[in-house]
């Protein structure tokens, strides 16, 4: 095994824990985040629904629902790894 290996890989041959919690938090707060990789469809959808360009509860609720689905969709494929 080489030394990158061993450093990136514990005993049973998965990611180390502070990495998968890493690459969870590059998930959650960078490429799915509302306003980054499905920014386009998530500001059509939110238009379609009338919620986009003002502060109301529509809207935060809206974004927040799309928080909860972006935590759950990676907690759940975390949980299959």
């Amino acid at each position: 095994m080489s030394v990158i290996s061993r450093v990136l890989t514990g005993d049973d041959g998965k990611l180390r824990p502070i990495l998968r919690a890493l690459l969870y938090a590059v998930l959650a707060f960078w490429v799915l985040s509302a306003d980054e990789l499905p920014a386009p469809i998530i500001d059509r959808l939110a238009t379609a629904l009338g919620v986009s360009g003002r502060l109301s509860a529509g809207t935060v609720a809206f974004y927040e629902a799309i928080n909860l689905v972006t935590a759950l969709l990676l907690t759940w494929l975390f949980a299959l790894y």
